[in-house]
């Protein structure tokens, strides 16, 4: 889910790149999804081998021509880009099956469109905010998740942007609260703000678990 600054380099810490099977983009901000670009490089001109096959690319309705005016100016790419990602464009109203996953959508406030997801598998649920401002879709959407990753990027209301695009970590916690989750997993915190407060106020908003997400490490659902 999403493919913004610094995956793939993190990516290969864990596994081949090349085994992805499939990326989901929430919308279409560059921190979200402009990793495809090295991510094509890799795949396509890997010296201990190329993909074999394309991985599937989901993008969010209207991202095919976002994506198709952001690799225009590398003169390889308009042309060899679609050669290592089969790309199309999912349906937020619909479900996307993706191997034994169900991916569901949920319309995020925010400064375009973007759109939370749920993926379900073998009676576990989680739920990715992507980016939004408080929102009942999100709760809606969240609802009975056993593992919430959501969105704390704020630690006071005035700092958004106008009408909304963030949440902050107290609201982040009320909306898991709401949604009655078993776990909240914290992610898109601003770099400057001291992480532990972001915690302790989603915590007290929440009364649950609530824990920061940490690059490279696992979660289990």
């Amino acid at each position: 889910m999403d493919c913004g600054t610094g995956v793939v380099s993190n990516l290969q810490k864990h596994l081949d790149f090349r085994a992805v099977s499939a990326i989901v983009i929430s919308h279409m901000h560059a921190d979200h999804f402009l990793d495809l670009i090295p991510y094509r490089y890799g795949l396509r001109y890997a010296p201990c081998g190329r993909t074999t096959g394309r991985i599937a690319l989901h993008l969010p309705p209207g991202g095919f021509t976002v994506l198709r005016h952001v690799v225009a100016p590398f003169a390889d790419e308009p042309e060899t880009f679609w050669e290592v990602f089969q790309v199309s464009e999912y349906d937020p109203g619909g479900a996307l099956r993706v191997g034994g996953l169900t991916v569901r959508f949920a319309q995020t406030r925010h400064l375009m469109p973007a759109f939370a997801m749920s993926v379900e598998a073998a009676g576990q649920k989680l739920v990715y905010s992507a980016d939004s401002a408080p929102s009942e879709r999100l709760v809606a959407l969240a609802r009975g998740a056993d593992l919430f990753l959501c969105e704390a990027t704020l630690q006071r209301r005035e700092q958004d942007a106008p009408g909304g695009a963030h949440m902050t970590a107290a609201e982040a916690g009320a909306a898991a609260a709401h949604a009655g989750v078993g776990r909240l997993l914290l992610t898109h915190i601003w770099q400057e703000y001291d992480e532990t407060q972001s915690v302790l106020q989603a915590s007290d908003a929440f009364g649950g678990p609530v824990e920061l997400a940490v690059e490279n490490e696992s979660y289990e659902v």
